[in-house]
């Protein structure tokens, strides 16, 4: 007969939501993905309807895409778990959003200037 035994427990869920759900509860992961579906929502919409400028949405989509693929991969990995790449993923998010109030505040003066 074979038995195992294994000397050390678990440290992570298999991924990124149940671990999330298991260390801030129910109410946290909830805003979780609230956080992170407000990020989407928010760059789809400036995406479509505020950029004109092709290099821009590029760049917009690259962020979108790669923001998605890191989700995706994270339903099936602790990749939330990595300091180093959670910090990436949240400060490429702030300075997308950051640019696009830029955007908008530089685009409010010059309609404002040229009328």
């Amino acid at each position: 007969e074979y038995t195992y035994t294994s000397q050390r427990a678990p440290t992570y869920a298999h991924n990124s939501i149940l671990q999330m759900a298991a260390e801030t509860g129910i109410f946290g992961l909830f805003w979780f993905l609230m956080i992170l579906g407000k990020l989407f929502s928010y760059g789809y919409e400036t995406l479509c309807n505020k950029i004109q400028d092709k290099f821009v949405q590029t760049v917009c989509v690259g962020f979108l895409t790669g923001a998605l693929a890191l989700f995706i991969q994270s339903i099936s990995d602790t990749s939330f778990q990595s300091v180093q790449l959670s910090a990436l993923f949240w400060y490429a998010g702030a300075v997308a959003i950051a640019g696009v109030k830029m955007l908008d505040q530089t685009s409010q003066k010059i309609s404002t200037v040229s009328m």
